[in-house]
């Protein structure tokens, strides 16, 4: 059963900084039940979000009016009227800018939450890369149509006395919310890229590697490590992740490290010891080479000159 949370323009701004401060934070990370979903339409629902955070949630914004700039692991995205942004789990939340005129909506749902309703992981592998790289897709009239539809019918119905069946009703409407995202991606991604069957399995072995990066690149940053877990070779993996996405094993896992340290020394008061300590280098000295090597900068340097994207 969903527990399923609406927002709109009525709450009164003491009733947004609640929910703000707790529960669509703890939502985002992945603090509250799993089986949790949050559908906003006001901006001003997220206006007293502490950013930045790593987002443990699916999340979906259609934009109908206005602009809407995302910060998004410190590369912004601008959704303007008849566009989507899908973003999966793993990702980190930097900041937003909305235009006055803005309007939209937003739905937020753990990926655990899904599981149920999710076609076979084959079929969502090139969806959930395409996501990756791709978060902003235009969509046609009709195609947002579709969306507004599905979510106005949402929004009515979590208004309604609870029925026998409200939640299975509340089930559905989110998973022909899901399906018609997915589909627009999918279809987005075949206009737009060619890939074989032997590509597809090639990309199914390389996102269970972003899957375990994603995971454990705070503890371990050995190739070796990655491609024991998969059961293949740190050569073939490199080759499968270079053939897939133009870069190596070895460079997928320094980028995660190093937009982490680098989100760590823009956003917090950790020291430089602390960041070393928490990515698990072995000492201070260590971590300052390792930083210098990929940016040409010292992390007290980087600290000194980062300034906010959004």
């Amino acid at each position: 059963m969903h527990c399923l949370y609406v927002f709109n323009g009525e709450m009164s701004s003491a009733e947004s900084r609640k929910i703000n401060s707790f529960t669509l934070r703890k939502i985002a990370m992945g603090l509250e039940s799993p089986r949790q979903v949050m559908v906003l339409n006001s901006i001003d629902a997220i206006s007293h979000l502490l950013f930045p955070f790593k987002l443990k949630t699916l999340i979906s914004i259609v934009c109908t009016k206005g602009e809407l700039s995302v910060s998004l692991d410190l590369v912004e995205h601008t959704l303007t009227p008849s566009t989507i942004m899908a973003v999966r789990p793993g990702h980190m939340l930097n900041g937003y800018r909305a235009s006055e005129d803005f309007e939209g909506f937003l739905i937020m749902a753990p990926l655990s939450s899904l599981n149920h309703s999710l076609p076979s992981f084959s079929r969502l592998l090139s969806c959930f890369l395409y996501f990756r790289d791709h978060p902003v897709i235009d969509i046609t009239s009709a195609e947002l149509d579709v969306q507004q539809h599905l979510f106005a019918a949402l929004l009515s119905k979590q208004k309604e006395t609870k029925s026998p069946y409200y939640d299975n009703v509340l089930d559905s409407l989110y998973q022909s919310i899901l399906y018609e995202t997915l589909s627009l991606y999918t279809s987005h991604m075949k206009r737009n890229v060619s890939i074989d069957s032997k590509l597809r399995r090639k990309e199914e072995l390389f996102y269970r590697f972003l899957l375990l990066v994603e995971a454990q690149y705070q503890k371990e940053r050995s190739v070796i490590y990655y491609a024991e877990k998969l059961n293949i070779t740190p050569k073939h993996l490199s080759a499968v992740a270079k053939e897939t996405s133009g870069h190596t094993a070895g460079e997928w896992i320094d980028s995660y490290v190093i937009l982490e340290a680098k989100m760590l020394l823009h956003n917090s008061e950790l020291s430089i010891q602390e960041i070393s300590s928490r990515l698990n280098f072995a000492n201070q000295s260590f971590f300052g080479k390792y930083f210098k090597h990929h940016l040409g900068m010292s992390p007290r340097a980087y600290r000194r000159t980062a300034i906010p994207e959004i």
